[in-house]
């Protein structure tokens, strides 16, 4: 699936599963805000976990959910209601001084009403969606904290995008690998990893169809599922050959680790531009988890790094860091480090935008060409 999409738009253009799955990859935290008609969800997410959500509808309240589930029935419901207002307090809390849940209880079932409030968004095809990057988390003491892409297969084994599994696949003819490194973590079952296999020999959706041991439904549910956790995608991606020992600068090219820093940063600036220029204004959080996944293999000065407004590392803790040492001796490590930095943001490009744009950067940085 393509790897830009825009923080506002038409529900229909993408699912909200697609639009959570976006998030998850590109680690944009924020509120995801989807309204249909009068009825607007919110779905916080932070980390790559969905936090907490809310909403304005009155069906989607803990006590509606509650009576839906049998838990309390309308005597309870009022009565509860009745001891709110009394005591200026909330739903759960008054469930607990009437003795109708403990505390064990109410976080389970508080959790449980989270998670519907998502669930309620991932058939929607009508509505716009908003994802706001500036607002704070709820304070909240009892959330939701659940693993975005464990929430999508929940939902998918729920059947709870039918119209929209239809739209989304509908376009497509073959589908190949991409990459598994959920498939391990997640837990697919066996039906699950079934239709992995189909899609690993088979590739046109229709002999997937044909050769699937499950109902034809089904069979798309679980292609959606990997198509959205970008397991699966439409292109055959090759794998890349690039000779990185090519683009090693050597430390005789500088007489200063701020001469190295400032060499560096002048790519890491170009590089910003670009997926800037083409994402928006989630590139700097796109480029800090790049760096970030790298961290444990970078010298101490280079961890816990900031990019600057444009792009660049900010110098000031590095050189601190450094001032003491000998050039001769510290300049190599040094080196070795931003050129990671440099690949691990080179690599976010191409995630993101593609070969296509990855291949242009390496060209403009290429040393030789400076």
């Amino acid at each position: 699936m393509s790897s830009f999409f825009s923080l506002a738009g038409k529900v229909r253009e993408i699912g909200v599963p697609g639009i959570l799955a976006h998030m998850y990859r590109q680690f944009v935290d924020g509120t995801l805000v989807v309204c249909s008609g009068d009825v607007c969800r919110k779905i916080f997410v932070h980390n790559q976990r969905v936090s907490f959500a809310s909403s304005n509808c009155e069906a989607d309240s803990l006590g509606n959910f509650l009576i839906k589930n049998n838990i309390i029935d309308l005597q309870l419901f009022h009565r509860a209601g009745d001891f709110m207002v009394q005591h200026h307090t909330r739903f759960g809390r008054a469930l607990l001084e009437l003795g109708v849940l403990d505390a064990e209880g109410l976080w389970l079932w508080v959790g449980r009403q989270l998670r519907e409030i998502v669930f309620a968004c991932f058939g929607l095809l009508d509505g716009e969606y908003e994802i706001i990057t500036d607002e704070s988390p709820p304070l909240e003491n009892i959330l939701l904290d659940e693993d975005i892409p464990a929430l999508l297969v929940e939902g998918s084994r729920r059947s709870l995008a039918g119209e929209l599994i239809k739209q989304k696949l509908e376009p497509l003819t073959e589908l190949y690998v991409y990459k598994e490194d959920l498939s391990g973590r997640i837990g697919f079952k066996p039906y699950e990893l079934h239709v992995l296999e189909l899609v690993r020999n088979e590739n046109t959706i229709s002999e997937i169809l044909r050769k699937s041991e499950l109902l034809e439904f089904d069979t798309r549910r679980v292609l959606y599922l990997f198509f959205i956790l970008d397991i699966v995608s439409p292109q055959k991606v090759e794998a890349s050959h690039d000779n990185d020992a090519e683009n090693v600068v050597s430390y005789r090219s500088f007489n200063s680790f701020e001469e190295a820093l400032k060499y560096y940063n002048m790519k890491y600036e170009l590089i910003f531009r670009v997926l800037s220029k083409e994402i928006g204004p989630i590139a700097q959080s796109i480029l800090t988890r790049a760096i970030e996944g790298i961290e444990s293999s970078l010298p101490s000065y280079l961890k816990n790094v900031q990019l600057t407004p444009g792009g660049s590392i900010k110098k000031e803790k590095i050189l601190k860091s450094l001032w003491y040492h000998d050039f001769d001796s510290y300049v190599g490590e040094l080196l070795r480090g931003l050129e990671e930095i440099l690949y691990a943001e080179i690599f976010a490009v191409k995630k993101h935008l593609g070969v296509e744009y990855e291949q242009q950067i390496l060209k403009w940085i290429n040393p030789t060409g400076n």
